[in-house]
C-alpha cells in the first residue's frame, strides 16, 4: 500500500476521476472487510456466553 492506493481509494469514494499515478492502482478495500470468524473463535464465544448465563442464574433469587 502506498499513497497512490490511498488516493485511488479517496477518488473512488467521492466518485472522482483518477489522476496521476493513481490511474490503474487498486483501491484499498480489504481494510474494512470483516474476516470470517474461525471455528475456535466461535466455540470460545459460545462457551463464554454459556458460562456468563450460568453465573447470572446463580446470582438471581429463585423464582417460586
Amino acid at each position: 500500500m502506498n499513497h497512490w492506493n490511498v488516493l485511488s481509494t479517496l477518488e473512488d469514494m467521492y466518485g472522482l476521476a483518477h489522476i496521476g499515478s493513481s490511474i490503474g492502482r487498486p483501491a484499498i478495500t480489504d481494510v474494512w472487510a470483516v474476516p470470517e470468524p474461525g471455528t475456535a473463535g466461535l466455540l470460545g464465544a459460545g462457551l463464554a456466553a454459556i458460562a456468563a448465563r450460568r453465573r447470572a442464574r446463580g446470582r438471581a433469587a429463585p423464582v417460586r
